[in-house]
């Protein structure tokens, strides 16, 4: 009972202390935590508002506070708002203005750090006289805030490019001591050169001071980051960003200097699950390695809070809600055609269960189901909409008021191109297997009258009824009118067997396969003992080489099972039938088809592929043309009387 008094005494101690000294930088850099920066708004070098955003209002760092936010960094840009001579007076305005704004901040116990922000004109004129007027400047600004809470932080400047390295060491020394005059415990900024990359703050000089902490920027990978083109999430991606953390906290422990990352983001030009992934991963590992971060925002395509309507965007959760035990690795994809599925890492072995929001297009994230704390993969049924962005994230408990998010991932859910099954048309001579129809929506690449596959198997997101037996796949609940469609690849010209293995338990089932919308083979299936005793029927069939578009109707109203269509070459098209007395040429024709009898007159008749009539013609001549212009494209039959000679065979119409 007295150790426990007495550690108790001791921590309440330890906090008033911590409460009442002045911060270390170590402590200040706890204190920061997950910061934000208001971009493009005062160091916007013509006015606050001239580069798209409102005026900054006290309202807004509520809506700081309120998000989590813990600490804030306000970029300043002192050049038109300071004279071009000595003294180099700062307008008196702009920084009562900057007062304002810093005070905002200051009474809702936020870490507040202000800067010198672009100053091309000192970074591209290195000169004495810029010298000093910079010095002014910081001299300026030091007397001005020198009471103000040792939770105001000063960072000398912002990515000094193109300020050499020794220029920038000796920037640093002026502007510290000049700074030390008036505020010899404030807690100052500092970097290396360039654009404030981690290697450039590791090669600058470290200024005589204990009250520093050291900076750097990350936008990486470029031009991912700051661009938008290429991508993120591969292993070489996030190894280049724990390399860059794994540099600043040795930095820091070797000399003893807290280190932070002043701004990180990507551009919203980027590929969305890309950047979303960029988000969660960066703030992931610079929490592995406990560096205080402030993402970058400034309303336009850095956007995390839109001032305007003071409305966050989704990255805000990313930066507040992500921690160790967060979800991560998230891929999403459609599934069986048109469903969505995702799939993830659980990173939180303690969960009691895991939570899927969802929102599609500009809505807002809601509860959308809930899975086993074990699942990592979710299939989402409800996407009948077309052309919707559908957006998912997941949360996980990791104590009584806390839940770790994901970064949020989405897909838009179009309409399918009609395209071949897997991408690949079947091959012919070859077996098409009936549950491979072609991927597409309802209407376009299969009819079905049930909205969902009723047998549950191999393909979910189609309405075609699709069940399995054993090893099998295969089409049944078939209905009249249904349909499927293929795209088949024909190796080559020539008269086709295909053989229909389907089943009839009631018997007499009928369907049709039309190819190209034009040649029709008509199946009636015999009567089998079960819907997946599959039975042979065969047709004949000419096929030219290269695409077709098959299409399975069924048409009895008795079930039919259909389990594949297995097609066998037999001979080549123009030696089918034919003998050197009857010819019939050119084959493929277009207009005019050339017919040679040996004895005439003749009678020409030309049939559909199923047999039924299309015409009759009188040849009078040995070898006389007939005109075929009016015939659909696609594969006829022909039948000679010559004499006492009968002659048969096939043509194909372009």
């Amino acid at each position: 009972m007295k150790t426990t008094k007495l550690t108790t005494i001791l921590l309440l101690l330890a906090v008033c202390t911590f409460s009442s000294a002045q911060l270390t930088p170590w402590q200040a850099a706890a204190l920061m935590g997950r910061g934000i920066n208001i971009g493009n708004s005062l160091e916007a070098p013509n006015g606050e508002t001239t580069w798209g955003n409102p005026l900054i209002v006290e309202q807004n760092f509520d809506d700081y506070k309120a998000a989590g936010f813990t600490a804030i960094r306000i970029p300043i840009t002192w050049d038109k708002r300071t004279a071009t001579s000595s003294p180099y007076t700062i307008t008196a305005s702009f920084l009562d203005r900057v007062e304002q704004v810093i005070d905002w901040a200051l009474a809702r116990g936020f870490i507040v750090i202000i800067n010198a922000h672009h100053e091309a004109w000192l970074k591209e004129n290195f000169t004495p006289a810029n010298l000093a007027r910079f010095d002014s400047i910081w001299a300026q600004i030091s007397r001005r805030f020198k009471d103000k809470s040792d939770h105001l932080l000063f960072e000398i400047l912002n990515e000094p490019y193109p300020l050499a390295l020794d220029k920038v060491n000796q920037l640093n020394a002026q502007i510290l001591a000049t700074i030390r005059k008036t505020n010899p415990t404030r807690i100052v900024i500092f970097s290396g050169h360039m654009w404030s990359n981690i290697d450039e703050l590791l090669a600058a000089d470290i200024p005589n001071d204990t009250m520093l902490i050291g900076y750097y920027h990350s936008y990486d990978p470029y031009p991912f980051g700051l661009e938008g083109t290429g991508t993120f999430g591969t292993a070489a991606d996030i190894k280049n960003i724990e390399d860059r953390c794994i540099k600043a906290v040795q930095w820091s422990q070797q000399h003893n200097i807290p280190v932070i990352l002043s701004e990180f983001g990507a551009t919203r030009k980027a590929e969305y699950n890309a950047r979303m992934n960029y988000y969660g991963t960066l703030v992931n590992l610079v929490l592995k390695y406990n560096i205080p971060f402030f993402a970058w925002d400034d309303g336009g395509d850095f956007q995390i809070y839109l001032r305007t309507t003071r409305q966050w965007n989704e990255i805000k959760d990313i930066i507040i809600y992500t921690y160790p035990q967060s979800p991560n690795n998230l891929i999403i994809d459609n599934f069986a055609d048109t469903l969505i599925q995702i799939q993830w890492n659980n990173r939180n072995p303690f969960n009691d269960s895991i939570i899927i929001e969802r929102k599609i297009n500009t809505g807002n994230f809601t509860l959308y189901s809930k899975v086993g704390p074990e699942t990592t993969r979710f299939i989402d049924y409800d996407v009948n909409t077309k052309n919707n962005y559908y957006y998912y994230r997941l949360k996980t408990r990791i104590n009584d008021s806390t839940y770790a998010y994901s970064y949020p991932v989405r897909l838009k859910n179009v309409m399918p191109t009609r395209t071949a099954y897997n991408n690949t048309p079947a091959k012919v001579p070859g077996t098409v297997e009936a549950e491979k129809f072609d991927v597409g929506m309802e209407g376009i690449a299969y009819h079905d009258v049930d909205v969902e596959n009723t047998g549950g198997a191999f393909r979910l997101g189609p309405g075609v009824d699709i069940y399995k037996a054993g090893s099998i796949y295969y089409v049944a609940n078939t209905h009249p009118g249904e349909w499927m469609e293929y795209t088949l690849s024909v190796q080559k010209d020539g008269l086709y067997k295909i053989n229909c293995y389907a089943s009839s338990p009631n018997a007499d089932g009928a369907l049709k396969i039309i190819f190209d919308n034009t040649d029709t083979l008509s199946f009636t299936i015999p009567a089998t003992d079960t819907i997946s005793s599959f039975t042979p029927t065969a047709q004949e069939i000419i096929l030219t080489a290269g695409t077709h578009i098959m299409r399975v109707l069924f048409t009895g109203t008795n079930e039919v099972g259909l389990d594949r269509l297995m097609f066998q070459f037999l001979t080549d098209v123009v030696q089918t039938n034919l003998s050197a007395a009857f010819k019939i040429y050119p084959n493929p024709a277009y207009h005019l088809l050339s017919v040679q009898v040996p004895l005439s007159p003749a009678t020409l008749s030309i049939y559909r592929i199923d047999g039924t009539l299309i015409n009759t013609y009188t040849i009078r001549q040995n070898n006389q043309q007939i005109n075929i212009a009016g015939l659909s494209a696609g594969t006829y039959m022909v039948k000679c009387m010559s004499g006492d000679k009968t002659f048969k065979g096939y043509f194909i119409k372009k």
